[in-house]
């Protein structure tokens, strides 16, 4: 008797997936450069959010001499003296 899996197959293992970020680029450039980089987002709820995605890709990529911060609206990422 045949059974409807809908398309599911099965499979070995699951693939391990390595991500790129929009933010990789930035990140990158602040550690071989240095400086201060801002960006204005216009939204508190927005400014927070993207603290935090920066905050955590910078751990989990190991830039452990990356400062992100956030001031009002506005988000700065400096690299750490």
């Amino acid at each position: 008797m045949a059974v409807n899996l809908m398309g599911f197959k099965k499979v070995s293992e699951i693939p391990r997936i390595v991500g790129r970020s929009v933010y990789d680029p930035l990140l990158a450039e602040v550690r071989r450069d240095g400086g201060i980089y801002s960006l204005d987002t216009n939204d508190r709820k927005r400014a927070i959010s993207l603290n935090m995605q920066l905050r955590n890709l910078a751990k989990k990529r190991g830039y452990h001499d990356l400062k992100v911060g956030i001031r009002g609206t506005v988000v700065f990422v400096t690299k750490r003296k």
